[in-house]
C-alpha cells in the first residue's frame, strides 16, 4: 500500500513535468530486476503453466488432461492449482507455456520489456503510469502470470497502427478469450473495421485447431466460472446474487450485463470495467488489463482501485495455513468503497477536471 501511494505521486508528478525518459526507464528496470529471481509467493499459477507445457513436450493435450489424471500426477508440482480441471487458457498461451515450461516466467518478463519500450516511443509523456506501476512489477515479475501477453497485444491495439487493431485483439483473444468483447467498442472508436469481426476471431480459431481434439465442454463450464460460479474479490456480482438469490441465475444475469455493455458503452475501458466489475471471481492480476487504457486515459477511481486491490491477497494467508480459499466480506468493502466513492465523485467533478486537467502531446496526439 505505502509503494502504490508513492507511484500515484509520482503519476501525479508526472502528468504535470513530464520526467526524463532514462529516469523512468532505469527506475522501471530497477523494480522489475528486484523480484525477476523470486519463486512465486501469492500465486501458484506458474506452476499450472510449467505443467501444461511440460505435458504438451511429452505429446499430450493440455485441453484434454488433468494434473490429477495419472500418469501426469506424477509431474506435476504440488502446488500445481486446478488439479480436477483441464486447460482453459487461450491457443496461444498454450504455445507459450510449451516453448517455455522450463521457464515459466519468461514470457511474461519479456512481454512487459516490450510494452516498457512501446510505450516509452507511442507514449513518452505518460508511459511512466505503466513503468512504475508497481502491479506489472508484482504479477508480470514476481507471480510470472501471462496476463502480460494480453496487455501488449491491447498496448498494440491501443496504440498501433489502426489498420491492425482487430489482428491485435484476435491476438489477445488467443491469450485469454476476453477480448473479443471489445470488437464494438473499439469500432466505434474507428480502430477495428467490420471486416475484423471475422479476422479476429479467425486468429484464434488458426490456433485452436492445433488443439482441437482435446478440446472438452468442462472446460467451457468452467470458464463460466470467471463471470460468476465461485465467488472472489467480488463487488457488483455479489448485488447480483443477493438480488436474484440463485448462483446460476446471478451468473445468467452478469453475462446479459456484460454483453449490454459490450453494445452499449463507447469506450473499451469502460467494457473492461464493466465485465470486471459483474464477474463474481477478480484476481488482482486482472487489474492489469486496465493499465494500457489508464497510460491514455488515467482514471483517478480506477488507479485507487490498482492501488487497494492487493488488500485482496489476505485470502492468501488462510491458504496457506489452513488450506481454505476464505474471503472476507470486510476486506471487499475496505477495497470496493473508497472506489466507487472516487468513481462517482469523479464523475461529477468531470467538467472540473477536463478544465485543470493536464495536457500532454506525445507521438499519439494531444491527450485530453
Amino acid at each position: 500500500m505505502a509503494l502504490h501511494s508513492v507511484y500515484l505521486v509520482a503519476v501525479w508528478f508526472a502528468l504535470r513535468h513530464s520526467p526524463p525518459r532514462w529516469l523512468v526507464a532505469v527506475g522501471a528496470i530497477a523494480f522489475r530486476l528486484t523480484l525477476a529471481p523470486q519463486a512465486p509467493s501469492l500465486s501458484d499459477d506458474l506452476y499450472r503453466y510449467s505443467f501444461e507445457g511440460q505435458v504438451q513436450s511429452m505429446g499430450a493435450n493440455p485441453y484434454a488432461v488433468r494434473p490429477a489424471d495419472p500418469p501426469w500426477n506424477a509431474i506435476a508440482h504440488p502446488r500445481t492449482p486446478g488439479a480436477d480441471f483441464r486447460a482453459v487458457y487461450g491457443p496461444l498461451t498454450e504455445l507459450t507455456q510449451w516453448a517455455a515450461w522450463r521457464w515459466p516466467k519468461l514470457p511474461a518478463m519479456l512481454a512487459d520489456l516490450v510494452v516498457l519500450l512501446l510505450l516509452a516511443r507511442w507514449m513518452p509523456g505518460r508511459w511512466l503510469i505503466y513503468a512504475w506501476s508497481p502491479l506489472p512489477v508484482l504479477e508480470f515479475w514476481g507471480q510470472g502470470h501471462n496476463d502480460a501477453l494480453v496487455v501488449l497485444f491491447l498496448v498494440l491495439a491501443l496504440y498501433g497502427r489502426e489498420s491492425w487493431a482487430g489482428m491485435w485483439l484476435g491476438w489477445a483473444a488467443a491469450v485469454k478469450w476476453w477480448p473479443l468483447a471489445l470488437l464494438a467498442a473499439f469500432q466505434r472508436q474507428g480502430r477495428v473495421k467490420w471486416r475484423d469481426y471475422v479476422l479476429a476471431p479467425a486468429v484464434v480459431l488458426v490456433l485452436l485447431a492445433w488443439y482441437l481434439p482435446g478440446l472438452q465442454w468442462t472446460s467451457a463450464q468452467f470458464l463460466s466460472g470467471f463471470l460468476g460460479g465461485w465467488r472472489n474479490n467480488d463487488s457488483v456480482y455479489g448485488l447480483l446474487l443477493w438480488l436474484v438469490g440463485d448462483v446460476y441465475r446471478a451468473k445468467y444475469l452478469a453475462f446479459a450485463l456484460f454483453g449490454a455493455a459490450c453494445l452499449l458503452l463507447r469506450q473499451p475501458l469502460w467494457v473492461v470495467v464493466a465485465m470486471l466489475a459483474v464477474s463474481a471471481n477478480v484476481h488482482p492480476w486482472y487489474l492489469s488489463w486496465l493499465l494500457p487504457f489508464l497510460v491514455r486515459q488515467p482514471v483517478p477511481g480506477l488507479m485507487l482501485w490498482i492501488a487497494l486491490m492487493p488488500l485482496a491477497y489476505e485470502s492468501v494467508i488462510w491458504w496457506h495455513t489452513l488450506g481454505q480459499w476464505t474471503q472476507s466480506p470486510e476486506v471487499r468493502w475496505w477495497i470496493y468503497l473508497p472506489v466507487f466513492v472516487m468513481l462517482v465523485v469523479s464523475w461529477w467533478l468531470r467538467p472540473v477536471l477536463r478544465k485543470t486537467g493536464p495536457r500532454l502531446t506525445s507521438d499519439a496526439g494531444t491527450i485530453e
